[in-house]
Order: structure tokens, then C-alpha cells, then sequence
């Protein structure tokens, strides 16, 4: 009895349901709480299903509840007349938004696009000036090549970074490629403060 409590609930409880050959169905024609007797028609569902009005329907004892087999959201019914099954559902709201999409989004994707683009140019540019980027580590020190690659991902991002003259050479290396006038807009220069 208490399987059929339990399915019975767990049917009723359901926002929809769809038996073999039926639209999703919105309600239950009757129903009547399990009291123990199999013959009891717990489930009755009913619906129109052709063109022409027929109308069609199903009716659920206890005994058929106690028999069913559960498989995910279907329950299959064993009926003289041919087995069937009932599939429960879950309805939710459907959120609606006729509002035009947003500029920002596109914005912030043509934002990006640039930057990829400005990066790639500044990488290409200073591959071009170099024999090795170990090369730049070598002759200005690793700062500087430090400095060169936050540059690159701050040109990505569209940020900046901070350059102090007496640690780097970012600012003149930057500076002296094709498109140094470009990539200075990324560098602050700051000088460092010394006690006295």
C-alpha cells in the first residue's frame, strides 16, 4: 500500500503529463486518494486526440499502480487493453525578452577583438627587431623582457603598465618598433623616490 501512496503522490504532484498518444496534458480528470482496494480508479485522464474530437482516456487503479514499472519520468501501466505509458513533467516560466540586444556586448566582443589584434601586431613587430627574445634578456636584462610581455597582455586587455626608467628599457624598446607611437600609449612611466 505504501508503494501506491507513493506513486499516486509522486503523479499527482506533477505540473503535466503525457500518456502514449495524448497531448501534454495540464490536469486530471478525476482522481480519488488510495485506500487500500485495487479495483479503486485512483487516475482517470482524459483528452481530445484527433481532428475529428474523439475523445480519449485512461483510467489508473491501485492495482495498476502497484504493478507499474517506474523507468526516470515514465511510469508504464500494465492494461488488459495494452500496456501504456504515462511521462510526468515539470513545467517552469519561460523568461521573454523582446528587449534589442545589447550594444555592450558587442562592443566589449569588438573591444577584444582589437586587442587580440594590437597584440599580436606588437608581438610580430618586436620578433622583427630581435634576433631571440633572449636576446632582449641579454642585452637589457630580464626586467626588461618582463616588461615587454606584461606590455603585450596589458595592449591585449587594453590596460597599461608601469615603467621605471632606471630598472627597464621597456619605454625605449616599445618606442623604437613600427608602431612604437601605439604601444607607448600602454607604458605610465614612474620614477621612483629616493631618502635623502
Amino acid at each position: 500500500m505504501e508503494a501506491v501512496e507513493q506513486l499516486f503522490s509522486v503523479i499527482v504532484s506533477a505540473d503535466a503529463w503525457h500518456i502514449a498518444g495524448s497531448p501534454l496534458l495540464g490536469n486530471i480528470a478525476n482522481r480519488d486518494e488510495p485506500t487500500g482496494d485495487p479495483d479503486n480508479e485512483v487516475l482517470y485522464f482524459t483528452w481530445v486526440g484527433d481532428e475529428e474530437g474523439t475523445e480519449f482516456s485512461e483510467s489508473i487503479t491501485e492495482e495498476d499502480l502497484a504493478n507499474a514499472i517506474v523507468n526516470g519520468n515514465t511510469i508504464t501501466i500494465s492494461d488488459p487493453d495494452g500496456d501504456f505509458d504515462i511521462q510526468l513533467y515539470r513545467l517552469a516560466p519561460v523568461e521573454i525578452n523582446l528587449a534589442p540586444p545589447s550594444t555592450a556586448s558587442q562592443d566589449d566582443e569588438e573591444r577584444k577583438a582589437q586587442g587580440h589584434e594590437r597584440a599580436r601586431l606588437f608581438m610580430q613587430e618586436l620578433l622583427d627587431s630581435v634576433e631571440t627574445l633572449s636576446g632582449i634578456a641579454e642585452q637589457h636584462g630580464a626586467r626588461t623582457l618582463a616588461d615587454l610581455m606584461y606590455l603585450q597582455n596589458a595592449i591585449l586587455s587594453g590596460g597599461f603598465i608601469d615603467h621605471y626608467p632606471g630598472e627597464s628599457k621597456v619605454l625605449e624598446i616599445a618606442s623604437g618598433l613600427p608602431s612604437g607611437g601605439q604601444w607607448s600609449k600602454f607604458i605610465t612611466v614612474e620614477y621612483l623616490c629616493s631618502e635623502t
